[in-house]
């Protein structure tokens, strides 16, 4: 089973098998370090990803998370959808491909990551024979422009969609930490944070399921990209200024508060699938840390780290809100 996506920090190309794995890794490096780009081959391939921009851009919950991060960053490239629109799409040639893959498609960019009962001799010497006769160009340096104001450009976003119930995505901004273990270490304070405050098994997701203003679909975490970082939650909801008020709210008892250290106390993490592991090492490694550094991370985390995030995150300044209503709403945008 072959497959590839592209997210805001990376582009993967995987596989999973049960058999001819090592011919399956042969196939799999010579098709990302052999560039191949026929016209016609373009052409094609542009149609299928105008039909995907369309489908995402009939999908209520990607348009909130991508409205919500245009809101969030004033000039970050997170801002920008990831697939482009059909006219940006429209102007990709073979050659454009062909310099993408002399800049980015070097084994001094690539990480190559195997999960399973493998012989790791094996992928080493495959991994070496398949990148022996590729461009040994460095690793091209980043530009992601200055650094982002800690408020948010545009505080509201609303659009009306075919959709039979409001959906949202709230954010708050966060300051970007430094690359390595800190970079691990934030995400695990920034995924607590979420669950203490609003978590499945926190009061507050409970009283707003009670009510009415969320349910099951409902979701937080913390999510991080090079020089841009926020805690976001979303979901469905017939009021989602009312679920941002009430995060706020909580937010500031807990300020005063505290909270219950048993939360802290019974955090869990479940066990990654193959596919997960990859991923994560992957991301991880091009963030400057070891995967492996995760126990040590989450270790040294403590409740006051997330409550001090809940503090100086979770604040009116740093946020934004992004609606999708239904096309019958009489609300304007």
């Amino acid at each position: 089973y072959p497959n590839a996506f592209t997210g805001y920090a990376m582009t993967a190309y995987y596989f999973d098998c049960t058999e001819q794995f090592a011919e399956n890794l042969r196939i799999l490096l010579r098709m990302v370090l052999t560039p191949w780009f026929p016209a016609e081959s373009v052409e094609k391939e542009r149609g299928i990803i105008a039909q995907e921009i369309r489908m995402y851009e009939d999908s209520a919950d990607s348009r909130a998370y991508e409205d919500l991060f245009g809101a969030m960053f004033a000039h970050h490239p997170i801002r920008v959808p990831i697939a482009g629109t059909v006219e940006s799409i429209g102007e990709i040639t073979p050659q454009v491909l062909q310099d993408c893959h002399a800049a980015f498609y070097a084994p001094a960019n690539l990480m190559l990551c195997v999960t399973g009962d493998v012989d790791p001799a094996l992928v080493e010497e495959i991994a070496r024979a398949e990148s022996a006769n590729a461009h040994a160009e460095p690793v091209p340096v980043r530009d992601y422009g200055p650094a982002e104001a800690m408020t948010c450009p545009t505080k509201r976003t609303v659009r009306h969609m075919e959709i039979a119930m409001p959906t949202f995505c709230l954010g708050f901004k966060c300051e970007p930490p430094a690359r390595g273990l800190e970079s691990m270490r934030r995400e695990i304070i920034g995924d607590l944070a979420a669950e203490i405050l609003v978590g499945e098994s926190s009061a507050l997701y409970t009283r707003l399921y009670d009510e009415g203003l969320i349910n099951s679909d409902f979701s937080a975490g913390y999510e991080s990209v090079r020089d841009a970082c926020l805690f976001s939650a979303g979901g469905d909801s017939r009021d989602p200024d009312a679920v941002l008020r009430a995060i706020l709210d909580e937010a500031q008892r807990l300020s005063r508060e505290g909270f219950d250290r048993a939360l802290f106390d019974r955090r869990t993490r479940d066990l990654d699938s193959f596919e997960s592991v990859c991923y994560r090492m992957c991301a991880y490694h091009f963030d400057g840390v070891d995967y492996f550094s995760f126990p040590e991370a989450y270790a040294s985390v403590t409740p006051e780290d997330v409550l001090q995030f809940i503090r100086q995150v979770i604040r009116p300044e740093r946020a934004a809100l992004s609606i999708i209503l239904p096309n019958e709403s009489e609300e304007s945008a």
